[in-house]
């Protein structure tokens, strides 16, 4: 092109140029009929766009879809942008004139962009246009009857409609698998005997011509299954036909109905005052639980038909935006709504905000969540517990610490409920309790050290305790790296730096998440690790390594930690200037392993803990005892004993083994 007739352009008459284009382009798409086919027009400008309803609004067809709508407004916003955009066309394209020249008419290029069969972006608008909508007479919102019975009236269409559809859809759908059978069975071999003659061929020897019989396979259609194809092609065509042109005039009428409903309700409640006010959010908040109630008796339907699935999910979601979000005093009525109808309570998800709550409601929350854990949906319970920040309540809710161990025992009783393996169902639900539990019981380390024993040995004998809960308990205690995985080297290696991280000074202890445990407590809680499994021992047929298989490898390296625990003591003697109590130490750690380890007499032979079977789990746990009693003897050789803790060990096992009446081996340990 050449540049020198080209003229300077203002910048006005630049944009006035482009919305002529964009009007041009649009008054082309309405009067050619060809490209309102729907694999044309959607790929072009999406599916909100209608032509339908523009038309009746240019024809003034004041159907009942407008009876909620100005039309009158409509026009006159049209009228006014087409008679704005008229008076600059003249000048812009004589402005233009030059630099359109040589480009291709727009009716051409706009034909050439539709008929493109690409994705592209549909259309948007950076501003929100609200419709003119014309008002609800205040009889509406003045009785919840009469309120109930305008939307169910409105909303019975949708239901309907959705329900013809999965109808439609399910026939279709075996209407294919009928297909698919009867294909196979259209045709069929059928055996027939051929007759067939030789002639003889000159110059040949032969007795004359032979006839021949051959049994022969041919293809045999079997009509009866041909016109039950025909049958099935005809009906999946008008199902198909019925399916591809349902009636959204009737749907858009009653959604908009609903929808001026709630706005008209939400904008009352706002302009009020007083008791006023307080009657439009109490019909606001039964409104929200009834579409809840409403769309789970459909809820197959309203699933399957997206037109529907979308409206409730948009209606649900504006009540409980306006009335139920961020109310504290609707949370508990909100989760047992979602709890008691999963399917439809999905679509309220986004208005449930746990965090709002105080600590007395976030309670009785909770325990309503967790307490259904074994009749309602997984995928619900999950996603109202992760909904939950934790952490953030008790820091920012001034939680008491009856609060605290109330909520605990809580989170203790529904991890018993989802068993020592839970399903893949449950999943999700264990591992969000099981991070609830470790951040209650790290919030202020050793708090709840008694409940959390109790819990573990509770879930331990009614074989209801998943193996990680252990290791939940052992990370508190600072060995963070320990897991099922983790071999003997490893835990070794935890347990020494334990044990080293023990003897430094309280304000120079880095390895230990918190505070530590109090020795008095561990000192209950290894006498009554004791009690409990010689108590074991002698009531089950079975040996303790059988009976608690699974829970053998944590419960000895806890058991193993709270050992390295007392050495503790010796920082305790230091301060008070008195030489450590070997003996006690010995007892504790003797005891600790005495129902794991040591055999029982009777008569002329012993009975150990374990069988056969178990020779790995007891071998697992001897290299325990081996690993405390080793790291027991290098932190106490540095201090002025009467006695080595070996020469306890030697005596101990001399009073156990060494019998007049039995034989007995020696063994020895090497450090």
């Amino acid at each position: 092109m050449d540049e020198s007739p080209r003229r300077i352009i203002s910048k006005e008459s630049f944009h006035n140029f482009e919305l002529c284009k964009i009007f041009r382009a649009f008054s082309l798409w309405i009067e050619d009929t060809n490209l309102h086919q729907p694999n044309v027009c959607f790929s072009a400008l999406g599916p909100n766009y209608c032509c339908e309803r523009l038309k009746m609004i240019i024809n003034n067809d004041q159907q009942d879809w407008f009876d909620l709508v100005s039309t009158d407004l409509l026009k006159d916003d049209l009228k006014q942008k087409l008679h704005s955009w008229e008076s600059k066309k003249k000048d812009s394209f004589s402005n233009q004139i030059t630099v359109e020249s040589h480009e291709k008419s727009v009716q051409e290029r706009l034909l050439i962009h539709l008929t493109k069969n690409k994705d592209f972006k549909p259309l948007s608008c950076p501003t929100v246009i609200n419709p003119p909508m014309r008002e609800i007479e205040n009889i509406a919102l003045s009785s919840w009857n009469i309120l109930v019975e305008l939307i169910e009236s409105k909303q019975s269409i949708i239901f309907d409609k959705a329900r013809f559809f999965t109808e439609l859809a399910s026939k279709l759908k075996q209407l294919n698998f009928n297909y698919k059978n009867l294909v196979p069975q259209e045709v069929f071999n059928e055996d027939l005997w051929e007759t067939l003659t030789k002639s003889c061929h000159k110059g040949l020897k032969c007795t004359g011509p032979a006839t021949f019989k051959l049994k022969v396979q041919r293809y045999v259609t079997n009509q009866r299954i041909s016109e039950k194809i025909e049958n099935n092609r005809m009906e999946h065509r008008l199902a198909q036909d019925q399916l591809l042109n349902l009636p959204v005039t009737e749907l858009c009428i009653a959604s908009i109905h609903i929808e001026n409903y709630i706005r008209a309700l939400s904008k009352e409640m706002e302009n009020s005052k007083g008791e006023e006010s307080l009657q439009y959010k109490n019909l606001g908040v039964s409104l929200f639980y009834h579409q809840i109630e409403a769309v789970n008796k459909v809820i197959t339907s309203v699933k399957s038909f997206t037109p529907s699935r979308n409206f409730f999910s948009t209606s649900i979601e504006s009540l409980g935006n306006v009335f139920i979000c961020n109310q504290e005093e609707q949370l508990c009525a909100l989760a047992k709504a979602i709890l008691k109808y999963p399917e439809a309570g999905e679509l309220a998800f986004d208005v449930f905000n746990p965090n709002v709550a105080s600590i007395s409601v976030f309670i009785n929350l909770y325990e309503i969540i967790t307490s259904t854990i074994r009749f309602s949906s997984p995928n619900t319970v999950f996603v109202l517990l992760y909904k939950i920040d934790l952490k953030g309540i008790l820091r920012g809710k001034d939680v008491n610490f009856c609060d605290r161990r109330k909520l605990f025992k809580q989170i203790c009783k529904t991890l018993l409920e989802c068993g020592s393996s839970p399903s893949e169902e449950l999943q999700m639900v264990h591992e969000v309790l099981t991070k609830h539990f470790r951040i209650t019981l790290l919030f202020a380390f050793p708090e709840f050290y008694e409940d959390a024993i109790s819990f573990v040995l509770h879930g331990m004998v009614r074989n209801e305790l998943a193996i990680n809960l252990w290791y939940e308990i052992l990370h508190c205690f600072g060995c963070s790296t320990l897991k099922e995985e983790s071999t003997m080297p490893a835990i070794e290696s935890a347990l020494k730096k334990y044990a080293d991280d023990v003897l430094l000074p309280p304000d120079q202890q880095i390895f230990v998440s918190s505070q530590p445990v109090n020795i008095k407590e561990v000192v209950g809680t290894l006498e009554r690790l004791h009690e409990m499994f010689m108590d074991e021992r002698s009531s089950h047929k079975k040996s303790i390594y059988e009976v608690y298989e699974m829970h053998v490898k944590p419960f000895g390296i806890f058991l193993a930690l709270l050992a390295h625990s007392m050495l503790c003591v010796l920082n305790e003697n230091i301060y008070q200037k008195q030489g450590p109590n070997i003996s006690q130490l010995w007892r504790l750690l003797h005891i600790s392993f005495y129902p794991w380890l040591h055999p029982l007499k009777k008569e002329t032979c012993f009975l150990f803990p374990w069988s056969d079977e178990q020779i790995e789990n007891a071998r697992f746990l001897f290299q325990l005892f081996v690993i405390c009693l080793k790291n027991f003897h290098e932190k106490l050789s540095g201090y002025n004993c009467e006695k080595s803790i070996l020469s306890y060990f030697w005596s101990s096992y001399v009073e156990i083994y060494v019998k007049s009446d039995l034989r007995h081996c020696y063994f020895c340990v090497s450090f």
